[in-house]
C-alpha cells in the first residue's frame, strides 16, 4: 500500500519545485516543512515508540536532504526514522495542495471525507 502512495505522490509532483525547508525526528511526532510556489506547508507523522531502538550517538540521514524525492522514497523503508520523515514529508505535501473552504473548515474531517470522496478539488 505505501508503495502505490510513494509512486502516487511523486508522480503527482513531476514538474513543481517543492523544497524541504526544514526537518525534525522527534518522540512521538517528527515533522517536515516543504515550500510550493512561497507558500509553506507542515506535514507531521507519529514515531512508532514500539519500533524505534534509540540512538546512543547523532545520525547521519543516509538519503540527500535536498532532494524531495529522496524523502519521499523513504516512507517505505524499515528504519523507523526514515519512514516517519517519509510519510511527514508525503503529508506536508498533501496540505500544500487541497483547496478548502471557509464551510469544508467548519465540518468534521470524516464528513467532509464521506461527502466528497476522491472528488475534492485538488491544485494541480
Amino acid at each position: 500500500m505505501i508503495e502505490d502512495i510513494v509512486k502516487r505522490v511523486i508522480d503527482f509532483i513531476d514538474g513543481k519545485d517543492i523544497k524541504i525547508v526544514d526537518f525534525s525526528f522527534a518522540l512521538p511526532y517528527s515533522y517536515v516543512l516543504v515550500e510550493v510556489g512561497g507558500k509553506k506547508s507542515l506535514g507531521v507523522a507519529m514515531t512508532l515508540l514500539e519500533e524505534y531502538k534509540g540512538h546512543s550517538e547523532k545520525r547521519k540521514i543516509e538519503f540527500d536532504v535536498g532532494n524531495i524525492e529522496d524523502f519521499i522514497n523513504v516512507a517505505n523503508d524499515f528504519d523507523i526514522i526514515n519512514r516517519t520523515l517519509g510519510l511527514a514529508t508525503i503529508n506536508a505535501i498533501s496540505q500544500s495542495f487541497i483547496k478548502l473552504t471557509n464551510e469544508d473548515l467548519n465540518k468534521d474531517v470524516a464528513n467532509l471525507i464521506l461527502e466528497n470522496g476522491s472528488s475534492h478539488q485538488i491544485d494541480k
